[in-house]
């Protein structure tokens, strides 16, 4: 978006929308702050509900009451790139009432021949760039040490997970808990995990064990699982970590029984979900593969419990049999009757090796019949899709609110206006990949059946994306604004 300032009057869902897809960028989201109050007021929250510690000293004192309430997220950095661990003391006397999440950051491992890494940019080095308009260090040397000598030499292990993650300031009714990095001292994790009752999500990720301690790195998670699984409230245990980047990342809610754990940290391609031991009770999955397991659809379909999947294909290692790129395979989820969000991805890898030119409106009418409830879709597929694939949407999914479809979106010569279509709440729709088989000069007409008809029936519709090529968007929006005249 190349202007905010054309946008005060937007919507303030559509507003929280942009200011997300900016959040990483800081510098930017602050550019875009200044457009009007509504979006400094949506800003701000978004800055402030993930901060490290050290952001307060970018403000006052009377107005560090008024920011905490604001917190939703705490990040502690301990890398030696940043200076050495952050000063918990900064912190003292605070109240972190709303908290609902940690996050302790910890980057130690380095690359053979590196001298140098990136410099974390949080919020404060973020502020201090942006109101002296000063180029920013992104990087500087590290010491001769090794960086785990460095790290426990800036840091007194015990002190630091006890002041920061055992803290009384922390209430006891956080939900999240991530730590990046090794923890340095695993039985205070462990005695966190335990003060912490009412935790969903647990993340440990881009940890490792040295040579020779897998059985105990084993035996610890191990016992992560077991405290965590079996609480009432607890939903996402998250592992990221190398040399297991090819495994699923993330097991939802009673995913695996106890003594499954040392067998899937010996696999190298992660065969859960996929297995018979899997809890019938799992509500989320997300499943990051490179090889997808025949028969895996198959056996997601009988997840009946499941509201929200997630499913990204980064790699074919060889002619996928059975796979998303046969489509006829989605129709097996449409088992799924209480689904509330639908996403998957396949890499442009992956895509170049998948079959591309297949049609699969008739398979989504299928998939679609089964899924009534589903308010989220987002595809990202080489499939080819028609306006057949909108009207199955609107005929089936009354509850849908966002819908991206991106791959061969191709438009023929459909009458839409003698179809009943309605889309009561639907807010946000984007449709990638326009006329893949068509002229260029047809594409703005078939756009425009498109464009009028949601316009009729989707009357919450808050934002609207066709294609990335401006000339296009250029043609469609010139006849749309000749046929309101």
């Amino acid at each position: 978006m190349s202007n905010y300032g054309e946008l005060p009057n937007t919507p303030p869902e559509v507003v929280r929308l942009i200011l997300r897809n900016l959040e990483k960028d800081k510098t930017s989201l602050l550019n875009a702050m200044k457009t009007c109050r509504m979006w400094a007021n949506v800003g701000e929250d978004l800055l402030w509900r993930s901060v490290e510690p050290r952001a307060f000293k970018s403000c006052s004192l009377p107005r560090r009451a008024y920011y905490l309430n604001k917190i939703r997220e705490l990040t502690l950095a301990a890398d030696e790139c940043f200076n050495g661990i952050v000063d918990v003391n900064e912190v003292e006397g605070m109240s972190f009432s709303p908290l609902l999440s940690v996050r302790i950051q910890i980057v130690y491992k380095l690359f053979p021949g590196n001298t140098s890494m990136p410099r974390p940019l949080g919020l404060y080095q973020t502020l201090q760039r942006h109101q002296n308009n000063i180029p920013f260090q992104v990087q500087q040397p590290l010491p001769a040490r090794t960086p785990l000598q460095t790290l426990l030499q800036t840091l007194n292990p015990n002190q630091a997970l006890q002041n920061c993650v055992l803290s009384r300031r922390v209430s006891e009714h956080i939900k999240r808990l991530a730590i990046v990095g090794t923890p340095y001292s695993w039985p205070l994790l462990l005695s966190a995990l335990s003060r912490y009752r009412h935790l969903e999500t647990v993340e440990l990720a881009e940890w490792e064990f040295a040579e020779g301690e897998m059985q105990a790195g084993k035996d610890i998670l191990g016992r992560i699982a077991r405290m965590l699984i079996p609480r009432p409230s607890f939903r996402h245990l998250i592992l990221d970590a190398d040399p297991y980047t090819h495994m699923i990342h993330q097991i939802i809610r009673d995913g695996v029984e106890s003594d499954d754990w040392g067998e899937f940290f010996d696999q190298r391609v992660y065969p859960v979900p996929f297995c018979a031991k899997l809890s019938s009770c799992i509500r989320q999955l997300s499943v990051d593969e490179c090889q997808f397991p025949a028969g895996a659809f198959g056996i997601i379909g009988t997840m009946t419990t499941l509201e929200s999947v997630s499913i990204t294909f980064r790699d074919f290692k060889e002619e996928p049999k059975s796979s998303i790129c046969h489509g006829c395979t989605l129709a097996t989820l449409n088992s799924l009757a209480i689904l509330r969000s639908l996403r998957i991805y396949v890499s442009n890898k992956a895509a170049a090796t998948s079959y591309a030119t297949s049609l699969i409106d008739e398979v989504m009418a299928d998939l679609l019949a089964g899924i009534r409830y589903l308010e989220e879709i987002v595809f990202l597929l080489p499939h080819r899709f028609t306006i057949k694939t909108l009207v199955h949407l609107g005929q089936n999914c009354r509850f849908l609110k966002t819908c991206y479809l991106c791959g061969h979106f191709d438009l023929p010569n459909l009458q839409t206006g003698s179809v009943s279509i309605l889309y009561p709440d639907l807010k946000i729709l984007a449709l990638d990949g326009i006329g893949s088989t068509l002229n260029h000069a047809d594409i703005p007409r078939f756009s425009c059946e498109i464009v009028r008809n949601i316009q009729e029936h989707a009357p919450s519709l808050a934002a609207f994306y066709l294609c990335e090529q401006s000339a296009l968007l250029e043609a469609i929006w010139k006849l749309l604004y000749k046929s309101a005249v």
